[in-house]
């Protein structure tokens, strides 16, 4: 076994500990004692320069490093149990920029408890409150509030752990809250704005451009296109409305509003695409179209969501330079890896991560077998039709090279939607029949809705002239999208109900075909 391929298997060990644990509680003390064994054992292999023990202690460790994590992560929690229920004060900082709704706003606060009700002086340390207010008055970041109000921890007395002690507590809606760092809930309290933080001085420039951004779309567009571009280039789905939402679900094209890696690396290709048509060479164009998702990730606001799927998205980008994308394997594992070792509840909990990081699996393992079954079945075709010569001499320039971006797309599409089916069926309860002709037609306008949407929004943010003919084009766009997926979605038994029994069978599948031609090639080194 190479080298490149035990550091692969240690990368994904770490990642597979975090997965188990967030399942099942280990104590961190049995995690200690586990670790020393499995050190022990790597130092016998070691000795006796037996190679395959110290690959699989190797192994073994990153497993057990990942539950440690995992377990550490999660015993860090504060414990406000005896706050809970209780009317408190609270002081402290909005961090995020609030998340607006018709009826409510959601504030993410920064600080301490100053006093409970019949312990005044009490302090606590800082920790992340998440504040749920009436829609006016309107708070921005950077903002120091004083609340007053009963705290509702969000840990879950529902989680399947109740033995374990409160702040280790998985599941429901308790790590949903967790997995951004926060450990509080008030719902409606009274709040005091005391002044504003000085400093942030560049969050405040970005969230002030998203701001002006969002104003320049509301400003170009109607609704529901305003909507779908913002959530197009935002990530923002609340606006959405209903029916369009049961559309994009029935059709299987919901991915395209959560703000994954995979939705990022379209910004970077309509770059590359559009600077290669301009006859660009190809370095120049792979250079400025990452500088186009940097970028990107800094004007939507650079939320630690939107940088993990950056990341992902710029290591797409670099597969496709490099010619294959299963050529940066271990490249995509270290991103992952590293994603999930600094915020390890991201991999259970994080929709967008889970999305970016099953379609990046996707693209490496199943964008070849795709390809190939393809190219034999356009060859049967060709045997049934006869010799073609001259429709394919016909299909030489502009056409040829059409047929292969769409053929391109479509492999790149199934191959992606075979990856994340599972996670969908897990995350909807439904499996979408037509999703993959469904993706093939919007995915190839989702690109460009994404480039001319944001020129819209910078268009209304400037006030420049002929806006109308601008909003024009971005509107065709977002409402060939809309139409699509309402077609797609009114097609009888488009979607069907689909439980987790189907999914476990399918994520069976999916690795059993993985490692077929895997474990054939593993070959460990002779002791």
């Amino acid at each position: 076994m190479t080298k490149s391929r035990v550091f692969l298997f240690c990368l994904l060990a770490f990642i597979a500990g975090v997965s188990v644990a967030s399942f099942i509680p280990f104590p961190v003390a049995v995690i200690w004692i586990g670790g020393v064994g499995i050190f022990c054992v790597i130092a016998f292999g070691a000795r006796h320069q037996n190679l395959l023990i110290v690959v699989a202690g190797l192994i073994a460790l990153c497993f057990a490093g990942g539950a440690f994590r995992y377990a550490a992560v999660m015993q860090s929690a504060p414990d406000l149990t005896e706050f809970e229920g209780r009317a408190i004060r609270f002081e402290g900082v909005v961090i995020r920029e609030p998340v607006l709704t018709e009826k409510s706003q959601q504030i993410t606060v920064r600080g301490r408890i100053r006093s409970p009700e019949d312990a005044i002086g009490r302090e606590t340390e800082e920790f992340r409150m998440r504040v749920v207010s009436r829609p006016y008055p309107r708070y921005a970041f950077g903002d120091a509030l004083t609340l007053e109000g009963v705290l509702a921890s969000p840990l879950d007395r529902d989680a399947p752990y109740r033995a374990l002690p409160r702040n280790y507590l998985v599941g429901g809606r308790a790590t949903l809250l967790m997995k951004e760092g926060i450990f509080g809930t008030i719902v409606f309290p009274r709040i005091e704005k005391t002044g504003a933080v000085r400093g942030f001085i560049i969050m405040r420039r970005i969230l002030g451009a998203k701001n002006a951004l969002t104003a320049g779309i509301d400003r170009m567009l109607p609704d529901p296109h305003a909507a779908l571009l913002r959530g197009l280039l935002l990530g923002e789905r609340a606006a959405l409305p209903e029916e369009t939402v049961g559309n994009f679900r029935a059709s299987g094209v919901s991915h395209i509003v959560a703000l994954s890696g995979y939705n990022i690396t379209l910004v970077g290709r309509s770059f590359m695409a559009g600077l290669l048509w301009a006859s660009i060479p190809f370095r120049a164009s792979f250079w400025i179209a990452s500088g186009a998702i940097i970028l990107f990730i800094v004007m939507v606001g650079a939320s630690p969501s939107v940088t993990r799927a950056g990341i992902l998205g710029l290591l797409l980008l670099v597969a496709e330079r490099e010619g294959r994308v299963y050529n940066i394997r271990n490249a995509l594992a270290f991103a992952a890896a590293a994603m999930v070792f600094v915020n390890p509840l991201i991999l259970r909990f994080d929709a967008a991560f889970q999305l970016s990081f099953c379609a990046t699996i996707g693209l490496v393992y199943f964008s070849g077998p795709v390809e190939k079954y393809m190219d034999r079945s356009a060859r049967r075709i060709r045997r049934f039709f006869g010799d073609y010569k001259v429709l394919k001499r016909r299909g030489n320039g502009f056409i040829s090279r059409r047929v292969g971006l769409i053929k391109r797309l479509l492999v790149e599409t199934i191959a992606a939607q075979i990856a994340v089916l599972p996670l969908l069926i897990i995350l909807f309860g439904a499996i979408s029949l037509v999703s993959p002709l469904a993706n093939m037609f919007v995915l190839l306008a989702v690109p460009f809705a994404m480039a001319w949407g944001f020129v819209t929004g910078l268009w209304g943010m400037l006030r420049l002239p002929f806006g109308g003919m601008v909003a024009g084009v971005a509107w065709l766009a977002l409402e060939y999208i809309l139409r699509v997926s309402a077609f797609f979605a009114r097609i009888p038994f488009a979607s069907v109900p689909a439980g987790k029994w189907v999914a476990i069978l399918l994520l069976i599948a999916i690795a059993a075909f993985v490692l077929r031609k895997r474990l054939r090639t593993v070959r460990f080194p002779q002791t």
